[in-house]
């Protein structure tokens, strides 16, 4: 278990998600704590690892695209694949239990004694069909994240972890009903090569070149994609390449225009435009603010 300061939140969040499906094998999650000091500053966030926080201490604001609410102490949130998120520390004192894991090892897993439970499921919906912590359920939440705090460090720490990642996981679906829409679970292995093609490819590639990489039609592919992800294999393309290339704006001095072209978008007024879009403001802005940004206007009181 490690704990951070609020201020190195990011940093460890980047850091994370630089390690790509390295993690699969040595590391599949990481778990950590932080303490986050209040601040009017509103942060924004979008990797490739999944996420599951609980606050375990004083009070948080959250932003997705769909919904936007104060967490308490017992609280949890879930955040999916590259997904735009904004998040504001309310209260002195907070503090947070955080668990990133790729989504690679949520979506192999499969419990023989409940064959329908599908862990992945929540994080294919929008946040605001998620489940959540109850008023019955957050003091179970918070003893899960004394329990995490207490682990002793020794070579069973990893397995410990493990097991009270899947209780977080099991406890928030218990009593959550799944939008109608939400269909079978699909098989992470039939998009494998799609996702090796992506993290090989640092520029555009077409639906159809994923899907022929997969041994499906273009069709069938966007179906599966969509329904295993949550996400086109579009936007899921353009966001890693985004990704990496925000995570290149705080880490290095590079110019803008050259790290547009290492992720591939030759040109940079279309490249403003697409980060514009994401990030709610220009790749140099967002250098200088080093994830403290203005949410979107929908959101603004």
């Amino acid at each position: 278990m490690n704990h951070y300061p609020g201020e190195n939140l990011l940093a460890v969040a980047d850091d994370a998600t630089s390690l790509g499906l390295e993690l699969f094998e040595r590391q599949p999650f990481h778990y950590s704590e932080f303490d986050l000091p209040a601040t009017d500053g509103l942060f924004f966030h979008m990797h490739y690892v999944m996420e599951l926080g609980i606050v375990t201490e004083g009070a948080m604001e959250r932003i997705f695209p769909d919904r936007r609410g104060t967490l308490r102490k017992g609280d949890t949130w879930l955040t999916s694949l590259l997904e735009p998120h904004w998040w504001r520390v309310s209260q002195r004192g907070t503090r947070i239990a955080v668990f990133h894991f790729l989504p690679e090892f949520l979506a192999t897993l499969h419990f023989a004694e409940a064959p329908d439970l599908k862990l992945m499921a929540p994080f294919t919906v929008s946040p605001s069909a998620r489940p959540h912590a109850t008023a019955r359920s957050r003091k179970l939440f918070l003893g899960l994240a004394a329990r995490l705090r207490s682990l002793p460090r020794n070579a069973f720490s990893p397995v410990r972890q493990h097991l009270l990642l899947m209780e977080c996981l099991v406890s928030l679906q218990e009593g959550w009903t799944p939008p109608r829409n939400l269909q079978g679970e699909v098989s992470f292995g039939r998009l494998t090569s799609a996702f090796k093609l992506v993290f090989d490819t640092p520029r555009y590639l077409p639906t159809v070149a994923a899907a022929k990489a997969c041994g499906l039609s273009r069709n069938r592919f966007h179906q599966l994609f969509l329904q295993a992800m949550g996400l086109s294999f579009s936007q899921f393309a353009l966001r890693y390449r985004l990704n990496n290339a925000a995570r290149e704006l705080h880490q290095t001095g590079d110019p803008v225009k050259a790290i547009a072209e290492r992720w591939g978008f030759a040109d940079v007024c279309h490249f403003h435009r697409i980060f514009s879009e994401i990030y709610h403001c220009f790749p140099a802005v967002y250098r200088e603010g080093r994830g403290r940004l203005q949410m979107p206007a929908t959101f603004q009181s």
